[in-house]
Parts: structure tokens; C-alpha cells; sequence
């Protein structure tokens, strides 16, 4: 068994050491566990209930000792179908609460940071929180994102982009320089007619992304350890940033993938 699926769909080292022993035996004690997995049994207590709790294991009621079964590998995907349908609850419970609370929050942008730092694992949900606040904001001054990206961008968040062009509005355009062929040429079969590349020259590789949309500033360093986003919401500074992208791309010096 690949362990670091497991990892990936959040369990811990010590609840994926249970959940395969478990698994392997069928039904087992803490007691049992303790002894099969080498952890102390208060540990075992503690790592079956949230085990319990994520829908991985059962406890079966209906036995003298506490004793712990594990769910069929299948119902991995049920546990998944039932996160998608507490989502979908959660989002339009939130979207109630964001009508109700509207004249409560008169003076919400007053509050609004102009500068967020989003840390690694929270950028993601980053960017799918604010694509719409960036569209919007491209409606009102320039409909195209301006800058230039690193391969590791392309790479980190393949899905979000895929998402991106399947439900843009129509009218954005993406207009970025990057020094990644390979990766550009791989999308280029994906051929979203909006996105335009330019390949650049220069000997010193990016190692970062910045995006300009609209009033927002967007920096994103996708360094393996050390991944970050930084966005900046100011008029002034979007608009200096998007002048000399603009100036650049328009300068025949630099190659370009052409049809990317």
C-alpha cells in the first residue's frame, strides 16, 4: 500500500499505521493495537476516535471491550461524496449568511486588507476564493491578467487553471511572459485561445509569479519549501505594474511560442 495516498487524503503516520493494521486483522482492541502497532494505548485511544471521527473506522458497539473495525476501502469514496454534499450545504448556508448580514457590514471594505500574505497550504483555496474579485475588477479597468510565471505554477496548480478557462467570463484575456517551454508546450494542446505566452530570452530564469488583474497585484513563490502568496489591492500600483507588462509585450525583441 502506497502510504503517502494516505497522507495526501490527510491521514497522519500514526492513523495510517492503525487503519492498515486494522484493515489486515479485521477487528481489534486497543489493547491489541497497541501491541501490533507499537503505540501506547492511551495513543491508540486517541488516534481511533478521530479516526472514528473522519468515517475511516467504527466501533462496535456490541461487544464487551471497546473494538475498532475498519471501513471497507470503498467507502473512501462514499466518505468523499458525503464531504461534497456537506460543501454544497456549507456554501449556500454561507451565501445566506453574506445576504443576511449585508447592511450589518455597511463598512466592510473599510476593513478589507490591501496587503495578504496566504501561506502554502492555504493558497489554493486563495485562488479560488478571489478569481471572482479579480474578474471583476479586470471588468472594470483592463479584461486580461498582465506579468510572467514560473514553470512551478504551471506545475503546483494544474487543476485551478484548467478550472479557470473552462468558466471565465469570455471576454478575459491572459497576457504573461515565462521561460517555460516544456510546460507551455503541454499547454498548448490544451488550447485555451484566451491564454498567449511569450518565451523569454533573457539567461536568468523566473523564480516566482506576478500577475496585474485589474486593482490586484498578485506575487506567488512556488519554491517546493517555501511557497507563498502575497496580493497587493491598489489602483496605483496594479496600474504601474500593468504599464510595463503591457510596454514589454509589445516589444519585438522578445520571442514568443507562437499559437501558445
Amino acid at each position: 500500500m502506497n502510504t503517502q495516498l494516505l497522507k495526501e487524503f490527510g491521514l497522519s503516520d500514526k492513523e495510517i499505521k492503525v487503519y492498515l493494521a486494522l484493515l489486515q486483522s479485521g477487528r481489534m482492541t486497543p489493547a491489541e493495537l497497541a501491541r501490533m502497532t507499537k503505540l501506547q494505548r492511551p495513543t491508540v485511544y486517541s488516534v481511533c476516535a478521530e479516526l472514528v471521527s473522519k468515517g475511516v473506522l467504527v466501533e462496535d458497539l456490541g461487544r464487551h471491550q471497546k473494538t475498532f473495525v475498519a471501513r471497507k476501502a470503498v467507502d473512501f469514496l462514499t466518505l468523499i461524496d458525503q464531504e461534497e454534499r456537506a460543501l454544497v450545504k456549507k456554501r449556500k448556508l454561507a451565501q445566506r449568511i453574506v445576504e443576511e448580514l449585508q447592511d450589518v457590514a455597511s463598512n466592510e471594505a473599510r476593513f478589507t486588507p490591501k496587503v495578504m500574505y496566504v501561506p502554502a497550504e492555504k493558497i489554493e483555496a486563495h485562488l479560488y476564493e478571489r478569481t471572482p474579485l479579480w474578474n471583476a475588477s479586470m471588468q472594470k479597468t483592463k479584461t486580461a491578467y498582465w506579468g510572467y510565471q514560473d514553470h512551478k505554477l504551471v506545475e503546483t496548480y494544474q487543476e485551478w487553471i484548467d478550472w479557470y478557462w473552462k468558466q471565465s467570463p469570455k471576454n478575459i484575456e491572459l497576457y504573461l511572459f515565462t521561460n517555460a517551454a516544456p510546460v507551455e508546450e503541454a499547454m498548448r494542446k490544451k488550447k485555451y485561445p484566451r491564454r498567449h505566452m511569450k518565451f523569454w530570452k533573457g539567461k536568468s530564469p523566473f523564480t516566482a509569479t506576478t500577475w496585474v488583474m485589474g486593482d490586484f497585484v498578485c506575487m506567488i513563490v512556488t519554491k517546493e519549501r517555501n511557497r507563498y502568496l502575497i496580493e497587493i489591492e491598489d489602483t496605483l500600483v496594479a496600474a504601474n505594474y500593468r504599464a510595463v507588462m503591457e510596454a514589454l509585450w509589445s516589444n519585438e525583441l522578445f520571442g514568443f511560442l507562437s499559437g501558445i
